[in-house]
Formats: structure tokens, C-alpha cells, sequence
């Protein structure tokens, strides 16, 4: 809902605000502008930044832990290092599902793209309309203002009736309030189109016009094109392998990660004074869970 909202809410406060004018803008250089620097595009860039750094979060490798012991009775020292070693894939299967998660997001950036192409192009459009609107009621509001002069001067020239007078007036009148109406739909459409156009708070004007191609093409050609590479159903091919990627690396983290272990006993009493290496694995005895919770959440994703 407040994706829907927020360039209203932004119309309000750049009307209220008053802001300055900015400098007449085409609807090409509009959907240019927007394509480049609109919010949708700046929040799909960030995202696709958060994305690509996930893959370096999964291919991070797990820190040794250090232990340093001593004891009355046997050791004077004892160290020791555990390090856990995903030696069955479990890393890869990680790196491979971060990397399906950065594809699909990435297509948000051709998504916010289109999308902040089609905002502005409705932005821009409502722009002209009203401008345009307003350019016809300010010459309707002239003329009010010339038939109320006649009105007048045949008023006293005692040519017609007082009647036609009031009538004039209240017709300038009407045309007075839809002027400055027509105007300040102006400055609302102007503050709907300029954030759109990541603008600094300056309401932009419609130049020129909007234009249409001279020919369109079928339906059925339109549809084939759509299916064929549009960038939403892209997005959800990858999101589909995206969700493939995590049910293969739940069923994987379901191996045990042995863990390295080595400790030195150094001096140890009981053993006249002498040092010893102890090493071995430990891992995971999956009695208990064998992750079916995790993977089951990750197939009805899929």
C-alpha cells in the first residue's frame, strides 16, 4: 500500500512546501531520467548490492577456537585448536544458493527500471494534461473577463439590462475559481512526477508533447515478446532456482561438519615430564534432527 502511496504523499509536501520550478522537461528526457535515477531503480541497486554481498557471507570459512588449559596434578600447559572442516559440499551448496538468491534479485534492477519508466511516463502525461487544461480555462477566463466589460459598458450605455451584468459576474467568477483550480492540479501533478524523477524538490513542467508510434504491434505479437523476455518472468524463473539452490543445501546440511581437533599437554606429570599431541574429529551425531523441518520449509518455497 505504501508503494502506491508514497508519490502522493510527496505531491503533498513539495505543494505545501512550496517549491521552485524547474526547467521544462520532454517525456523522452522524463522516462530517460527516471530509468536512471528513480527510486525504484535505486532501491532495486542497493538490494542487488546486499544480494552480492551474501555470496561472500556464505564462502566466509568458520575461525579455529583456541583453548589454553593448565593443571595442578597433570599438564603445566595445555593447548589446543578445533577448526570445523565442510569437506562434503556443505560450503559450496551455500556459495551456490547466495549466488541464485544475487541472479533473481538482480533482475529487480530491470523491474525498477520499467517500473519507474511507467510511473513517470503516467506522471508526465497527467503533467501535460493539466497544463494543457489549464491553458484552455485561462482563455475562457479572459474572455469571462471581456464579456463582463461589455456587459458593463451596454449596462450603462442603458443598451441591456442590469440582469446581463450580474450574470457576467458570476460566470468570471466561475471562471476565476476554475483557473486557479486548473493551476494548482499543475503543481500537484508536477510534485507526483518529480520525485520520480529523483529531483531536489524542484516541480518540473511538461514540454511538448506526448506523442505515439506511428504503428502497434498484434496483440499476439505483443504477448510472444512478453513471454519470451520479460524481465518480471525472468525474476521468477530465478527465484524458482534460487529456491532449488536451498532445498539442495538444507538436504546437504544434513552431513555432519567434522571438526579438527589437536592439543598439545606440554610437561605433562604423568608422563615423566614429557609432551603430547593428542588429535582427532569430532562431529555431529544426527540422532535427534536431521533437519526435516528446514528442508520441508524450503521444498514448499520451491
Amino acid at each position: 500500500m505504501y508503494a502506491r502511496c508514497w508519490p502522493w504523499l510527496a505531491a503533498a509536501v513539495l505543494v505545501h512546501a512550496g517549491a521552485a520550478l524547474a526547467d521544462p522537461i520532454t517525456l523522452a528526457s522524463a522516462r530517460t531520467r527516471a530509468e536512471r535515477v528513480g527510486p525504484p531503480v535505486e532501491l532495486a541497486q542497493r538490494q542487488a548490492e546486499v544480494a552480492a554481498a551474501e555470496v561472500a557471507v556464505a564462502a566466509a570459512l568458520a575461525n579455529p577456537t583456541v583453548t589454553v588449559q593448565t593443571s595442578k596434578e597433570t599438564a603445566r600447559l595445555i593447548g589446543g585448536m578445533s577448526l570445523p572442516l565442510p569437506l562434503f559440499g556443505q560450503r559450496g551448496k551455500a556459495v551456490d544458493a547466495a549466488r541464485a538468491d544475487a541472479q533473481a534479485v538482480g533482475r529487480e534492477r530491470e523491474i525498477g527500471r520499467l517500473t519507474a519508466r511507467w510511473a513517470a511516463t503516467g506522471a508526465w502525461v497527467d503533467l501535460w494534461a493539466a497544463q494543457e487544461r489549464a491553458a484552455v480555462l485561462a482563455l475562457a477566463q479572459k474572455d469571462g473577463q471581456r464579456l463582463l466589460e461589455v456587459a458593463r459598458e451596454r449596462f450603462q450605455a442603458g443598451a441591456a439590462p442590469r440582469l446581463d451584468v450580474v450574470r457576467a459576474t458570476a460566470d468570471r467568477s466561475r471562471a476565476d475559481a476554475d483557473a486557479a483550480a486548473a493551476q494548482a492540479l499543475i503543481d500537484a501533478a508536477a510534485a507526483h512526477l518529480a520525485p520520480l524523477l529523483g529531483g531536489n524538490g524542484e516541480l518540473p513542467r511538461a514540454d511538448g508533447q506526448p506523442g505515439a508510434p506511428d504503428s502497434l504491434p498484434a496483440l499476439d505479437e505483443v504477448t510472444r515478446r512478453a513471454l519470451a523476455a520479460h524481465p518480471v518472468l525472468h525474476r521468477g524463473q530465478d527465484q524458482v532456482a534460487a529456491a532449488r539452490a536451498h532445498v539442495a543445501l538444507e538436504q546437504r546440511l544434513r552431513v555432519p561438519v567434522p571438526t579438527a581437533e589437536v592439543s598439545v599437554d606440554y610437561q605433562d606429570r604423568t608422563n615423566e615430564d614429557r609432551t603430547d599431541v593428542i588429535g582427532g574429529l569430532s562431529f555431529e551425531l544426527p540422532l535427534l534432527s536431521q533437519r526435516g523441518g528446514a528442508i520441508g520449509r524450503a521444498r514448499a518455497q520451491l
